[in-house]
């Protein structure tokens, strides 16, 4: 299956844009982002249970909802475009672990095949979130935007941009509440 430069741009494009997603997410809304995937799973060295499970479940929504922008945006993206975005917004996130396995956490060492295991875990299922994401947004719009007005397409980017927004003032207002997340990974 060979994509086009679009498609291509849109799926590197969609990754970095989701890792920078979650780096937000990170930085600012630490107690939304959760633990490194070694922590959610295993716990870490700061607590000895691990983080709970739903952070990646809300990991796992960025993706999708980047997933159904992409479909939205490009109605004619194709299916391995959107796998890439969220299966390399996955490899990227997990890469400094893949290729330094000496920066998990000393506990892990034993564990290293399961750890690696987990982060290719994680890659599918960012691909298959991205790839749920951008059909759920197809059978929704239809031909996407090719089907709505002008007007029906600026009430969407306003919708967007208000929701970007919204997450902002809340990362804003809400920034030292929860403390730092220094001691994880990712």
């Amino acid at each position: 299956m060979k994509m086009t430069a679009i498609e291509t741009g849109v799926a590197f494009a969609g990754a970095f844009v989701i890792v920078s997603t979650w780096r937000f997410a990170y930085r600012f809304v630490p107690w939304v982002y959760g633990a490194s995937l070694t922590g959610i799973l295993w716990g870490d060295e700061a607590h000895d249970e691990p983080a709970p499970f739903w952070t990646i479940i809300v990991r796992l929504l960025v993706p999708f909802v980047w997933g159904m922008v992409a479909a939205v945006l490009v109605p004619q993206v194709s299916t391995l475009a959107v796998l890439i975005m969220g299966g390399l917004a996955g490899l990227l996130v997990c890469w400094p672990i893949i290729l330094e396995p000496y920066r998990m956490p000393p506990a892990l060492w034993p564990k290293r095949a399961a750890v690696f295991i987990v982060y290719g875990m994680f890659m599918c299922l960012c691909a298959v979130a991205s790839f749920a994401g951008a059909h759920l947004a197809r059978y929704v719009l239809g031909d996407g935007l090719a089907e709505m007005s002008a007007v029906g397409i600026s009430v969407v980017a306003g919708l967007l941009l208000a929701l970007v927004l919204w997450i902002v003032r809340v990362a804003w207002a809400t920034r030292g509440v929860h403390g730092r997340m220094s001691g994880y990974d990712e």
